[in-house]
């Protein structure tokens, strides 16, 4: 329903809903660059989300009369469907192409200015596997982790032809967080409440500890991912950023001198 009234009430009838479950990236500075190392910005103060976009492909009966019935919503306004109820404002009507007997296809643009994520979480059942912040992938949160790829477990330097000793810019500069990129999916089934149940988590302010089969990290996300659907199975990658791994601090003696305590 497009501010309260069915499509039909437009002259549309829905297509496609797009971007209704992304997860939205974070705005303004992530993380502090002392020069020689940097500090994410995790505090909740510190952490604001950019809006969202939901497309709706539609086809209308009538064009023109559509385009005159959406031009008189108001500024801000529901938007539900089958993903959600979200407060948005029309950015733009988009012909997409025309059919015989007066038809056409639309692409409808809506900006959600404050995406919400704080969907009610159970308490994590756990286990082996694949775990943030004690939640199971697969178990809590009904998502199935295809692959994880590991790029950097610590910030390293970034490829560059001059080494730090040749050049007087920063060390960090040439020093990036390592990442974390897992590939998921997900049925249809229970999609809508699992993505928000995901979301809410990664929103989160502190650090996020990803587990992955025995290897603990301390995590924070600053990029957002898109959900797509595709028939039954929706596809996603999450983006993590690694602030440090906790075993690489062990090994390396920070624990044992004091200077880390393990909780």
């Amino acid at each position: 329903m497009i501010n309260g009234n069915t499509y039909s009430y437009y002259g549309l009838t829905l297509v496609k809903t797009q971007g209704a479950l992304d997860m939205p990236s974070r705005i303004g500075k992530t993380f502090i660059d002392w020069g020689d190392e940097l500090t994410p910005l995790l505090h909740a103060d510190d952490i604001a989300w950019k809006g969202r976009e939901i497309i709706l492909e539609v086809l209308s009966d009538n064009a023109i009369n559509s385009v005159s019935k959406l031009s008189n919503l108001p500024t801000q306004f529901e938007l539900q469907s089958s993903y959600g109820t979200y407060q948005v404002s029309l950015y733009s009507v988009k012909e997409l192409r025309q059919y015989l007997g007066g038809k056409s296809k639309l692409r409808l643009t809506f900006q959600e200015e404050m995406p919400v994520q704080n969907a009610t979480l159970p308490s994590p059942v756990g286990g082996k596997g694949i775990l943030i912040d004690g939640y199971h992938f697969k178990k809590d949160l009904g998502i199935n982790v295809t692959s994880v790829l590991i790029k950097d477990d610590l910030p390293t330097l970034a490829t560059s032809s001059k080494t730090v000793f040749q050049t007087d810019k920063k060390l960090s500069e040439y020093r990036g967080f390592g990442q974390i990129q897992l590939n998921c999916s997900h049925g249809t089934e229970n999609l809508q409440r699992d993505i928000e149940r995901l979301k809410t988590i990664l929103s989160r302010s502190g650090e996020r500890e990803l587990n992955y089969n025995g290897r603990v990290f301390q995590t924070f996300l600053s990029a957002g991912f898109k959900v797509n659907i595709n028939r039954s199975l929706a596809k996603f990658n999450i983006k993590l950023n690694v602030i440090y791994e906790q075993s690489s601090f062990v090994a390396a003696g920070f624990v044992e001198a004091g200077f880390i305590e393990i909780i």
